[in-house]
């Protein structure tokens, strides 16, 4: 029988010291890269995402036209138009709050109890509809399960 040299199948391991520094130095390398990585995916993800909006026509602007703030705001999925917006007045050294377009959020507490059952059977029955899209009916074959008919010869002693 033959008998192969060294160890087949295994990791080979630099067994110097230099080695060892060398491949802490290229894992890491490896891991350094790979972790900056995830924003820079995450980034494309929600970009993608925000055009796809766009074609839908949820949104009003290309992520290419945006500005700084409202691509910081796009890849949170926030609306520019919620935040509050102040105007900073250098002369005087005042800050003056303006008013937002957009009506105020109520609170789930602060609907009437009516409308809050409401919500609750729309949402349901929108979750519901979704649910029986996606069901995929098939028919029903029984699968044979090894052990299900169990023969019992004629000269078998129970005891």
């Amino acid at each position: 029988m033959i008998k192969w040299p060294g160890s087949r199948g295994r990791m080979v391991k630099w067994r110097s010291p230099w080695g060892k520094w060398a491949s802490y130095a290229i894992y890491g390398s490896y891991a350094f890269i790979g972790w900056n990585l995830i924003p820079i995916v995450i980034y494309n993800y929600r970009k993608k995402t925000y055009e796809e909006e766009y074609s839908q026509g949820l949104r009003s602007k290309r992520h290419e036209d945006l500005n700084a703030t409202e691509t910081y705001f796009a890849f949170f999925n926030w609306r520019l138009e919620n935040v509050p917006k102040f105007k900073a007045d250098f002369k005087n050294w005042t800050i003056e709050e303006l008013p937002i377009d957009a009506e105020p959020c109520k609170y789930l507490h602060e609907i009437p109890e009516s409308e809050q059952i409401q919500i609750d059977n729309k949402k349901r029955e929108d979750t519901l509809k979704d649910l029986r899209k996606n069901l995929e009916k098939v028919p029903f074959k029984p699968v044979p399960v090894p052990g299900d008919r169990v023969f019992i010869p004629a000269n078998t002693l129970f005891e």
